[in-house]
């Protein structure tokens, strides 16, 4: 089985549809959604019907829990908290009911050989407290998370944006920047692993964001591609969303 892994979407068009292009260009067998299909850019809509058809599971990310009232609004950025009060304005009654029905966390199974594998936006330790797993000392906090409930081969994150992968093999950790690069799933050990964005990198490089995981070869590819960032920035400066959404999407910051 081969997985599409994305996330962090971030109402970005322009970058989603190249994304489901190159994933059905390599075939994928199924989708999986890390959350924050909405806030920032300037298509909640657009956005939320293309999850809804291609996702197998997708979580809840903390700018669709602010823009439907799960999440509160006062720990955001400015500019998030404009976009999102900006999108209560413009998306619809179906795709709010939509979001509101996505969970914080689900775990799922790959394969019928596999371990279970998590998906979460945030953290697994507390999902709706929104923190980050920016380093290795983050990741092995959660590694440690004795909750039985909670074990897991894979974990697969979002929220920072950034492709990254923390392993923990044998009681030793380690940290990995994902660059392009193939990652071998090694059996026996735990993995959590960040996409990185499909619709605001904020690793430097502006290119969209996403990972193909084949179940088969256990084998984990990071994904980076070009997409149409010109007509993105237009529709945020259109809508009288912040211009620094706007510049930063061609920095990936």
């Amino acid at each position: 089985m081969v997985y599409g892994i994305i996330g962090d979407i971030h109402s970005n068009l322009e970058s989603t549809i190249a994304v489901i292009e190159e994933l059905n260009r390599r075939g994928v067998d199924k989708i999986i959604c890390t959350g924050d299909i909405v806030g920032y850019g300037a298509n909640p809509n657009e956005c939320c019907k293309l999850v809804k058809e291609i996702a197998e599971y997708v979580v809840m990310g903390n700018h669709d829990g602010g823009v439907v009232g799960v999440t509160e609004l006062s720990k955001f950025s400015p500019d998030a908290k404009q976009s999102c009060m900006w999108t209560r304005k413009v998306i619809s009654h179906e795709n709010i009911a939509w979001l509101k029905t996505l969970p914080l966390y689900r775990e799922v199974h790959l394969t019928l050989k596999t371990n279970s594998a998590l998906i979460v936006h945030s953290t697994l330790s507390n999902p709706c407290a929104w923190g980050y797993i920016n380093n290795l000392g983050d990741a092995i906090k959660e590694f440690e998370q004795r909750d039985a409930s909670q074990e897991f081969e894979i974990c697969f994150v979002g929220h920072s944006h950034k492709p990254i992968v923390f392993m923990e093999y044998k009681g030793k950790y380690s940290e990995r920047i994902q660059l392009n690069q193939q990652l071998k799933i090694t059996n026996g050990a735990r993995y959590i692993i960040n996409p990185g964005s499909v619709g605001q990198p904020r690793d430097g490089d502006p290119r969209a964001a996403f990972m193909i995981y084949d179940t088969d070869k256990k084998i984990v590819d990071t994904i980076r591609i070009p997409y149409d960032i010109i007509s993105a920035q237009k529709k945020i400066l259109e809508a009288g969303l912040s211009s620094s959404l706007a510049d930063r999407l061609c920095l990936g910051i």
